[in-house]
């Protein structure tokens, strides 16, 4: 029987404490990328409400220094 470069050999069967101890790794690992996820997506809005307000008040002040004429709204 040849063996081609894409076959892999089955699995080795691991005892079940085993396998139970890599599941429960596995899971936390899930968990932690998840909440870095989350980390990153909280810092992200963070940063683009801060420099929403810092645009605003930019616009705030060359409106105040006369440079464009006050809005009509």
């Amino acid at each position: 029987m040849d063996m081609s470069e894409d076959t892999r050999p089955p699995p080795e069967q691991l005892p079940d404490a085993e396998l139970q101890e890599r599941v429960k790794q596995l899971r936390l690992l899930s968990e932690r990328v998840r909440a870095r996820r989350d980390l990153w997506a909280s810092w992200d809005l963070e940063m683009r409400v801060i420099q929403q307000e810092q645009a605003w008040r930019r616009g705030q002040r060359v409106q105040r220094a006369g440079l464009l004429p006050p809005r009509q709204e």
